[in-house]
């Protein structure tokens, strides 16, 4: 299928920048455990952080649950925190 296809050169993107020592952000909505599953293997050996809206249970477990009333500056700020913790970015600014 379509989605199918986009899964797979999302995955394919993904760890392709991601060897470039990029950080890879997309969004895809309606995304559930096995695409993600998907997504993590074909992204491997880089690591995958899912972070979902209002808590959507059909996407598995989530490293971060933004809720969708938050402010963008609360929602970009969770993002940062997250990457900070995963040591993905620096927990400095200059």
């Amino acid at each position: 299928s379509e989605f199918d296809a986009r899964v797979q050169r999302l995955g394919e993107l993904s760890r392709i920048l991601s060897d470039a020592g990029l950080i890879f952000i997309t969004a895809l909505p309606s995304a559930d455990g096995y695409t993600l599953e998907r997504l993590r293997l074909l992204s491997q050996p880089n690591e995958l952080l899912v972070v979902t809206v209002d808590g959507d249970p059909s996407a598995g477990p989530a490293a971060l649950a933004l809720e969708s009333h938050a402010s963008l500056d609360e929602k970009v700020d969770a993002v940062l925190g997250l990457l900070a913790d995963y040591r993905v970015i620096p927990d400095y600014c200059i």
